[in-house]
């Protein structure tokens, strides 16, 4: 994204004097008064909150958030695109620079995933999980997915990008998806303002804390998904399986295998393993 672009996206600002009586639209009026003190950038399309955000940070910003009703080249992790459809779901991206720099910048992803569910449970009474390291489902549907990352430049020890996606209440995906995807559960009272509100009033807090307060580990577990399960996971170019048996004090996935051993995950993609009925 060049500078052009970025002019181009500034162009297409939501209107908020036009459509902040209806609480279906996003409105940064509305959000501000959410989240006050926070710098807001609100687009109706954008190729991608993320790399808006890494934009910002490169020109000195130092914190923000960027949402979108729209994105064209939404991304996930390990170059998955993020399917974010107009109109139906969140797409935002929350970008501070930590006084120590990068350093736990590694647990901002399962932080995030505390925060979200736990914002959903606060705004709809039903519980969420997570499947590590950073999806959130609802039963076996995934309804939310987080993208953190690192940017370095020459003016500070760092700064972290969280995206996060949500379908608020998508209902048509692509082929590729819709065995899996799911949207939120319908509720007229919740605006997704509402939402993103809830979800940045949530997460500050577990992001300001100490890095040694583990607190979100707990919180974390008690949500998680495949506890027990067997799943497979890359390991080189070979695939492995092995039974998921807890997570450690910075949320990597302990698992063993066939033969007695244990191992710990800390990054990449595991499948959890089903079997025929």
């Amino acid at each position: 994204m060049n500078k052009e672009d970025i002019k181009n996206i500034q162009n297409t600002n939501i209107d908020d004097k036009a459509q902040h009586l209806n609480k279906d639209f996003l409105c940064k009026e509305t959000l501000k008064q959410g989240l006050p003190g926070l710098n807001i950038h609100l687009f109706e399309e954008i190729p991608s909150t993320n790399s808006y955000a890494r934009e910002l940070i490169l020109d000195g910003a130092k914190n923000g958030l960027v949402v979108a009703d729209c994105q064209t080249n939404g991304r996930g992790r390990s170059g998955h695109s993020f399917y974010s459809p107009k109109g139906t779901g969140i797409y935002m991206s929350y970008f501070f620079t930590p006084e120590n720099g990068l350093e736990g910048a590694q647990s901002c992803t399962t932080k995030t995933a505390v925060a979200v569910a736990t914002a959903f449970e606060k705004l709809f009474n039903q519980n969420f999980s997570i499947k590590w390291v950073n999806d959130i489902y609802l039963g076996q549907r995934k309804i939310c997915g987080i993208l953190t990352e690192a940017v370095t430049t020459g003016i500070n020890k760092g700064s972290v990008v969280i995206g996060i996606g949500i379908n608020v209440s998508t209902i048509e995906y692509p082929e590729e998806i819709k065995d899996r995807a799911g949207s939120l559960p319908a509720n007229t009272q919740v605006s997704r303002n509402d939402i993103i509100s809830t979800i940045i009033n949530c997460l500050l807090p577990i992001l300001e804390k100490d890095a040694s307060d583990k607190s979100y580990v707990t919180e974390y577990r008690k949500r998680m998904m495949m506890l027990g399960c067997r799943v497979s996971f890359l390991e080189g170019e070979n695939r492995v399986e092995a039974t998921v048996m807890d997570i450690d004090e910075d949320c990597g996935l302990i698992v063993s295998l066939a033969d007695g051993t244990s191992r710990t995950i800390r990054n990449g993609e595991v499948s959890e393993l089903r079997t025929s009925p």
